[in-house]
């Protein structure tokens, strides 16, 4: 450990060394020499903090993901306020967990590359969780359970869907464009 460097400052900075080289590189092309030389450690260093290797990385990620979209993006469907807010809430936590579409979910990435290592049950079962939990709000502005599930899927469309367009065009406002959009179509419905 470097001197003067508290032991979760360091693990996080490893943690963020190791994310970058995966949204990067994903699954497949993140090396454990190219992981090792992100974070300044060398491979037999690496495995002290991971012990997994580069499996126990990814799946490390992907809980650290799952609980910032659950405090960032999710988290704010359940709080007080009207329906249109918490949506909105939750569209502006979307835009500020991708650094405002400069970053990809590393969730999406490692579905897209049908990452070994990934339980994609328990992925799609959180999703079909949050994906009710907006439809909860949907229902609160009136609408019907299956019109509010569809809602709720559009809008995770639309969301994700905007950011993987921003990747492909190297262009983050693409996503901030959406986001703008879809609350201004949610203020007006209201």
């Amino acid at each position: 450990m470097e001197p003067g460097v508290d032991r979760d400052d360091q693990r996080q900075r490893i943690s963020d060394a190791v994310r970058a080289v995966f949204l990067a590189s994903g699954y497949a092309g993140a090396s454990l020499t190219r992981l090792a030389a992100a974070t300044g450690l060398g491979k037999a260093s690496l495995y002290h903090y991971y012990p997994g290797g580069k499996a126990e990385m990814a799946r490390s990620l992907v809980r650290d993901a799952i609980f910032a979209l659950q405090r960032e993006v999710f988290g704010p469907l359940t709080r007080g306020g009207s329906g249109t807010q918490r949506l909105s809430d939750c569209i502006d936590g979307f835009v500020a967990y991708t650094a405002g579409g400069q970053q990809n979910c590393i969730i999406a990435l490692f579905l897209a590359e049908h990452a070994p290592v990934l339980d994609e049950r328990l992925i799609h079962s959180q999703f079909e969780d949050w994906c009710r939990a907006l439809a909860d709000c949907y229902e609160s502005l009136g609408q019907k359970p299956k019109a509010a599930l569809r809602s709720a899927r559009r809008l995770l469309g639309a969301l994700y869907g905007a950011l993987a367009l921003a990747q492909l065009l190297g262009e983050p406002k693409e996503l901030r464009r959406t986001a703008k959009r879809l609350k201004l179509e949610l203020r007006d419905s209201a």
